[in-house]
Parts: structure tokens; sequence; C-alpha cells
């Protein structure tokens, strides 16, 4: 280990050499130059960054809060999901009450899956998929009610309006969506359909 330090300390040796072998004024120039490169290296890599973020966020800070201020007006005026009368029951059975049977087809994916972290396992997960065109009217309370239940959670919902929405006055303003829908049982309702 001694030999592979060898050059470090020849290197050392050489100058410290050439540092005695300076003038006291060369000595306090070269000092000098190193302390402002020191602190040049430190305001350019820790300071400056700091300080800009700093006045990017003082900057950007009263836009979000007006964002933010807009975004609770908007949301004040959305009603809140409400349960449902049998809050309870399978989501093929909700399904079927609010008029969509028929128009979908839904497969169990998940069946006691293993934990995930911080999460009791789930009992079943179910994927919903409308594989005829839905009335946008019925399906968007149905998910209203869906989210709003604790023994069920909605996962996601990917859903698209056909091309055919303004043909049929029967679907209503919103017209008809197609697409799929995921839900997953929560640890209230281990024992689901």
């Amino acid at each position: 280990m001694l030999r592979r330090l060898a050059p470090a300390r020849q290197w050392m040796r050489e100058g410290s050499t050439r540092w005695q072998a300076l003038s006291a004024r060369d000595r306090l120039a070269v000092g000098g130059a190193a302390l402002v490169m020191t602190l040049a290296v430190l305001w350019l890599a820790f300071a400056k960054p700091a300080l800009e973020n700093i006045t990017r966020w003082q900057h950007d800070l009263p836009k979000l809060r007006a964002q933010s201020a807009e975004l609770d007006q908007v949301l004040s005026d959305v009603p809140t999901a409400q349960p449902v009368a049998g809050a309870s029951e399978s989501p093929q059975a909700s399904l079927d009450r609010v008029g969509l049977q028929g128009l979908y087809r839904i497969d169990v994916i998940v069946a006691d899956a293993p934990p995930t972290t911080g999460k009791a396992p789930p009992a079943k997960a179910w994927r919903i998929e409308f594989v005829k065109p839905v009335a946008a009217a019925r399906l968007f309370p149905w998910l209203r009610a869906v989210s709003a239940r604790t023994d069920i959670e909605l996962i996601g919902a990917v859903l698209d309006r056909t091309d055919g929405a303004a043909a049929d006055p029967a679907a209503g303003p919103q017209g008809h969506v197609r697409g799929v829908v995921d839900l997953q049982s929560t640890a209230l309702y281990k024992d689901g359909p």
C-alpha cells in the first residue's frame, strides 16, 4: 500500500518545496486566488441555484394561489356524490339496476390477491368493459354513486365518446360513451361477489 501512495507522497513533497520557495508576497497571492476560487465554486454550486429557486417560487406562488381559489370555486358548485340505496350490492347488480344490463362485460381480474404495501389484500377486483355504446346520462351517475361507496374503490376509468353521439336523441345531451372501468373491493367488502 505504501508503494501505491509513493507517487502522491512525492507530489506532496514537491508541492511543499515549491510553496516554500515562493516569496511571502507570492504565497499571499496564490492563497488569495485559491480562496476566491473556492468561494466562487461554492456560490455557483449551492447559493445561486437556491436563490434562483426562491425567486421563482415567489413569482409563481401568487399564480398558484389564484388557481387554487378558482379551483375551489369551481369545485364548490359540484354536488357531492351520495351513496345510493343498495350500496353493498355487487357492481353487476348496480349496473343492471340503472338500466345498463346487456351493455357491458364484467371480468373478475383479482381474487384474493396478496397484500400490497400499506393496503389490505383486496377480496375482488372487476374490469367492466362497455362493449356497446352506453348512454352517458346513465353511466356517469352510476360512476358517481360507486365512487361514494366505502366498500368499493374506483381504480380507473377510460371512457370515450362514440362518434354517433349527436345522432341519437334518446342518449340525451351527453351522448354515448364506450370504454373500461376498473373497480376494487376494499377491506370492508371481503366476501363480495
